[in-house]
């Protein structure tokens, strides 16, 4: 599990309904009782880690006072549930093929090897990426957002990837 400061800043940064913390009242079966309780849950204001059993922010001391700037940082498998739901309904939705699903993630594959050769980011994978965390909530952003990482924010790329 990713828990480096860029991965953090990026969480920050992505559209809340990646980082929106898991409630207890949404928890119906054994298996979201799971992913409730593996949630790792940070706090931008104080910058601190909270457990998932929270009552209320070990900083504050209050639960209502910083809940707004909590997030939960998703583990790569969160990641790629979410893109697996999204594929599913476009493909409910006759949106696109399997086809054009799978040109995407092809398309995402090149437009990251293309970052390996900018000035920035010398020849190394590790450089734009630190972990599959950070590779998956980038093809997150990509696919579901239209949206790419530049280090600093997510921003609408000027070209779009694959095209």
């Amino acid at each position: 599990m990713d828990i480096l400061e860029k991965y953090i800043k990026m969480c920050e940064k992505a559209p809340r309904e990646i980082t929106e913390p898991i409630s207890i009242l949404s928890l119906v079966t054994r298996e979201a009782h799971q992913k409730y309780r593996a949630q790792i849950l940070y706090c931008t204001l104080h910058k601190r880690f909270i457990g998932y059993d929270y009552t209320n922010c070990p900083m504050c001391g209050e639960e209502d006072i910083c809940e707004e700037h909590w997030i939960r940082l998703p583990r790569q498998d969160d990641l790629q549930e979410m893109i697996a739901e999204y594929i599913t309904q476009e493909l409910e939705l006759a949106q696109c093929s399997r086809y054009e699903l799978m040109q995407s993630f092809l398309d995402f594959k090149v437009w990251l090897g293309e970052q390996y050769h900018r000035e920035d980011f010398v020849c190394l994978p590790t450089n734009v990426f630190d972990s599959g965390e950070q590779l998956w909530l980038a093809f997150v952003g990509s696919e579901k957002y239209n949206k790419t990482w530049n280090g600093e924010d997510w921003v609408v790329p000027t070209t779009s990837i694959g095209g």
